[in-house]
């Protein structure tokens, strides 16, 4: 498993629930309570983004941009500080 990018380092703050999302009713389709907090997730941090874009690999190449940048942030953190 890739690990999650932090600018901050800190821990995320918990989700601000979508009104989208207080409208789907949860189906019990054998998924365990962890995989439907992972799947809610994605849909609130998804939100916006359309399908298109997801299936053409936006959030990959959101993260690769991040990991690229977030060093040479850091570096300029460090220099001004």
């Amino acid at each position: 498993m890739e690990e999650i990018i932090s600018i901050s380092g800190q821990a995320q703050p918990e989700a601000i629930p979508s009104p989208a999302l207080e409208q789907i009713t949860p189906v019990d389709d054998g998924l365990n309570d962890e995989s439907l907090r992972r799947v809610q997730a994605c849909l609130i941090a998804c939100e916006g983004i359309t399908t298109e874009d997801l299936e053409r690999g936006i959030i990959q190449e959101m993260r690769q941009t991040l990991k690229d940048v977030i060093p040479l942030l850091q570096n300029i953190r460090r220099n001004c500080a």
